[in-house]
């Protein structure tokens, strides 16, 4: 699933494309994507809205239109990208907007999970995402982990304690850390926060500038790969040598989710 850097940088390769837009249509090829509404309610809602900002919340993809706001989810496969073409450039098109000047947003999903919807207000999604990692101040984590007994990797994983944050990432953060994924959150030393914190912000930033990483259904608005899985520590290494002491690299479950780590460097 598409994490923070990789729908960060759809949002932003996105955004002088789309900014200032005028929906002119909307066309769904499988009903199923849009959530809480059909193409016949919800046309005459979009049709003639201007969009005014391209925003991310958590892994969420967000116009924001003079009325309301349209949200997409990508889960799995899901990609965005501009196309002179209603109906894309792929066979996996579920979903396109066309604008005034006809060009076309197609939102495309190979697996069909990712979702679209419609709401009045953000208020909703609000209410189950935690901060953003990026904006928390460091010295603000050890309190949010002090309250909880979970794994610090499953903390990580639970957008509703911090959103935009993945497998991936959380793992390459707990190692840049030191820290076990077992480790429960409130065990950590106000020492151990602060450098997850920053790890975090670091990773993220990181991926961010190499536009995410494509390890398998990820692609970028114009097709091509981000450059981040380049540069993994530990994520997807298993049984490869430590990059720091050497030893094999281990696995395990954290939260139904493959955990890489060492055993050796994360304690």
């Amino acid at each position: 699933m598409p994490e923070l850097p990789e729908v960060e940088t759809i949002r932003r390769q996105l955004e002088p494309s789309l900014t200032h837009k005028t929906i002119q249509e909307i066309r769904v090829f499988w009903e199923k994507t849009l959530s809480g509404a059909s193409q016949a309610s919800l046309s005459p809602v979009l049709q003639g809205q201007v969009i005014r900002r391209v925003r991310r919340r958590g892994k969420y993809f967000v116009l924001e239109l003079d009325r309301g706001f349209l949200v997409y989810h990508l889960r799995m496969s899901g990609r965005l990208y501009v196309s002179p073409d209603a109906m894309g450039e792929d066979r996996w098109v579920r979903l396109s907007l066309t604008f005034s000047d006809q060009t076309h947003l197609i939102f495309s999903d190979t697996r069909k999970f990712g979702r679209v919807y419609y709401d009045d207000s953000l208020h909703d999604l609000e209410t189950k995402l935690g901060p953003e990692p990026l904006k928390l101040p460091v010295e603000q984590w050890h309190e949010l982990f002090a309250r909880s007994k979970t794994k610090i990797k499953a903390f990580l994983l639970n957008q509703s304690k911090l959103a935009g944050i993945g497998n991936i990432y959380s793992d390459e953060s707990l190692f840049q850390a030191e820290i076990h994924p077992a480790r429960p959150a409130d065990s950590l030393t106000e020492e151990e926060s602060l450098r997850l914190a920053k790890a975090v912000q670091e990773r993220l930033s990181t991926a961010i500038q190499h536009e995410g990483a494509t390890i398998s259904w990820y692609r970028k608005p114009d097709g091509s790969q981000g450059e981040s899985q380049k540069h993994f520590k530990v994520y997807g290494k298993y049984g490869r040598p430590c990059p720091v002491c050497g030893k094999e690299l281990c696995r395990t479950l954290v939260s139904q989710r493959t955990t890489t780590f060492c055993s050796h460097c994360q304690k």
